[in-house]
């Protein structure tokens, strides 16, 4: 969201006339992911974020599941 709005004034700018700004911002633009691609990223992360958080809520206070993150029991904290 920042970076359409980031680019959506840049474009509107002074500076927007220069064909390099121009070429920048279009070339930005289509590097995006999709709406559709953002909210998947989001909803993926969201649920691991969950899943972290239940997981230090159970190893802390030893409440709550146990919930098994793939690879978490290799992670170690010197």
């Amino acid at each position: 969201m920042q970076a359409e709005n980031f680019l959506g004034t840049l474009g509107k700018s002074p500076w927007g006339q220069s064909p390099a700004v121009q070429q920048f911002v279009t070339s930005t633009r289509g590097a995006l992911p999709s709406v559709w691609k953002q909210a998947a990223n989001f909803t993926v992360w969201l649920g691991f974020t969950g899943a972290d958080a239940v997981q230090s809520v159970h190893t802390t206070f030893g409440v709550g599941p146990d919930v098994k993150i793939p690879g978490m029991d290799q992670v170690k904290i010197p």
